[in-house]
């Protein structure tokens, strides 16, 4: 029913002409959507001496087939696609209105005129969703396949029904069965006993096994499978299935990648001492220790544990409380001294947050790791002098934490330590560093730890120092001799017996230095135990002449250059 409405503003409606038309057997197989958009398209195309060109807006009851005109063409089913191509030369606007106001087209639509037009163009469309299908399906014997599974699905035959007399309003007014597809109902097409959803074939639950095999063909990973199977196929839940089958592979889980390292996140800045702290326990010469750091002042606290249970724990805790007060949060991995209730239940009355890293990854918790390496550093090497662990403890504490921060004891109690260092006065008289230059420069230094990448290790050779005491060999800056070749320094009692071994270069970039004696290598082994020896020439099979030490005006050693060969 085409109507006009007047130009004098009052908007009187007037009925301008009428049409109708019957269903032909293929169009009455349509689905209840299509057939309200082949309304529209037979209306159009019947009064399009009236309507091309203008802009005219179409009424219909049915409320769904607004939104399905509003969504990308590509994303319908080929049947609607080619109406919504068809209705492209007209310039309308579909909107909704019940039934009870559309009581002429109603009434009229009850009494239809049996006449076929003859200039319908709505059976060009079937050639083209045919062909939609065809290209989906190229095997005859696969769409009979999955034509005789889809008829055999009791679930998708209640769906066929519900397709084709319609949606109902709500959700939940459809059958238990068909809910799953409600999200789709406006791309799901019939053709040829095959359902589709779009561009996609639903597949039946008897195929769905097959057809999961067939998109995990190659092995290929959780991303690509799901765009394999989002192509061509659809059911509900199928997304969910791909990635938990892809999951369950144990091809793929055997020859997976490893996962990329995620990029790492700073830490939270403290805003005074003992605000932030990180426990952690470690073992020393058999001996276990716990180790308590503030991120604040970096000040250590470790003593020696007798037990590692729980409540010894507990014990050493409330010792580091007394003296430094409560803090706000507590940071440690996941020991089962740290994850008990009984040390959960402690935390919890003392008001402090517990925070525990991740397992299998130290790195998350890297403050209390890296004190750990320092302090295990210094005990060995004070102990090996004959001095106790709270000597280790006062030199950490009183030694800068960097060029620009003091030491701990002085960004927790204000003052240096009296110690060993002979500090003035005024150097042990209290004094305050600012809260906001300690937190700037602990943001520094946390994006420069970020950020700033070491340099890539040079080519240069390097050489090894062997210790007359430990007999330990470290890698050194390489020395070129006059043949050109790297030297080795050794025991004077090993020099005649022991070979040189080739050492790898050195994860850190080491530095050439000539062979002038203003730039010669000047080694912390006592003169008396080294010597330079230079490996043998490849043409004499002779030991090439060992070079001399000296010592300079000041006090410094170097290596004399060989005397001129004759």
């Amino acid at each position: 029913m085409l109507n006009s409405i007047s130009s004098d503003g009052c908007g009187f409606c007037r009925s301008t002409a009428f049409s109708s038309t019957s269903l032909t057997e293929t169009q009455k197989r349509y689905c209840q959507i299509e057939k309200e958009l082949l309304a529209v398209q037979f209306g159009l195309l019947r009064f399009r001496q009236y309507v091309y060109g203008q802009k005219v807006t179409v009424e219909s009851d049915h409320k769904p087939l607004v939104g399905l005109l509003e969504k990308p063409i590509a994303t319908c089913s080929p049947r609607i696609q080619r109406m919504r191509l068809q209705l492209q030369r007209f310039d309308f606007r579909l909107v909704y209105k019940p039934g009870k106001e559309l009581f002429i087209a109603d009434t009229l639509s009850r009494a239809p005129s049996p006449r076929l037009f003859t200039d319908d163009v709505t059976q060009d469309s079937e050639d083209q969703v045919h062909h939609v299908l065809h290209s989906l399906v190229t095997s005859v014997s696969t769409r009979k396949r999955y034509a005789e599974a889809t008829a055999l699905d009791p679930t998708l035959q209640l769906l066929k029904t519900v397709i084709q007399k319609g949606w109902p309003e709500k959700r939940a007014q459809c059958p238990a069965s068909v809910k799953p597809y409600w999200s789709v109902r406006s791309d799901l097409s019939m053709v040829e006993g095959v359902l589709l959803c779009g561009s996609r074939l639903v597949v039946p639950m008897s195929l769905r096994r097959e057809t999961m095999e067939g998109i995990h063909d190659g092995h290929f990973g959780e991303t690509k499978s799901v765009l394999r199977a989002k192509s061509a196929v659809y059911w509900p839940g199928w997304e969910d299935q791909v990635k938990n089958m892809v999951a369950s592979c144990s091809v793929c889980q055997e020859n997976r990648g490893r996962n990329p390292k995620l990029p790492l996140h700073p830490v939270r800045l403290p805003d005074y001492a003992f605000q932030l702290v990180s426990a952690d326990l470690f073992e020393f010469e058999r001996v276990n220790y716990i180790l308590l750091v503030d991120s604040y002042s970096k000040w250590p606290c470790v003593v020696p544990l007798k037990s590692t249970t729980s409540s010894a724990i507990i014990e050493e805790m409330s010792r580091f409380f007394c003296d430094f007060g409560r803090p706000e949060e507590l940071e440690s991995d996941n020991g089962t001294q740290f994850s008990s209730a009984e040390f959960r239940e402690y935390c919890a009355s003392l008001n402090i947050k517990q925070v525990t890293s991740s397992p299998e990854f130290a790195q998350s918790n890297g403050l209390v790791e890296r004190h750990i390496q320092t302090v295990k550093r210094t005990l060995l090497k004070m102990f090996a002098e004959g001095k106790s662990l709270w000597e280790a403890l006062a030199a950490i504490r009183s030694t800068p934490v960097s060029g620009s921060l003091p030491a701990p004891s002085v960004l927790l109690q204000g003052r240096n330590l009296r110690g060993v260092l002979p500090f003035l006065d005024a150097s042990l008289s209290p004094k305050l560093v600012p809260a906001s230059f300690v937190r700037q420069e602990l943001s520094r230094r946390q994006q420069t730890a970020a950020f700033v990448q070491p340099r890539p290790p040079s080519g240069s050779s390097s050489v090894a120092v062997q210790s007359a005491v430990a007999r330990t060999a470290r890698p050194v800056a390489g020395v070129n001799t006059p043949s050109g070749q790297s030297s080795v320094f050794q025991s004077s009692a090993q020099q005649e017996s022991t070979p040189v071994r080739s050492v790898e270069a050195p994860s850190r970039p080491v530095r050439e230095i000539p062979a002038s004696p203003a730039r010669l290598l000047v080694s912390r082994i006592p003169v008396r135990d080294r010597v330079v020896w230079v490996p043998p020439s490849a043409s004499s099979g002779q030991h090439a002449p060992v070079a001399a030490l000296g010592v300079t005006r000041s006090g410094r050693r170097y290596i004399k250059p060989p005397p001129p060969s004759q």
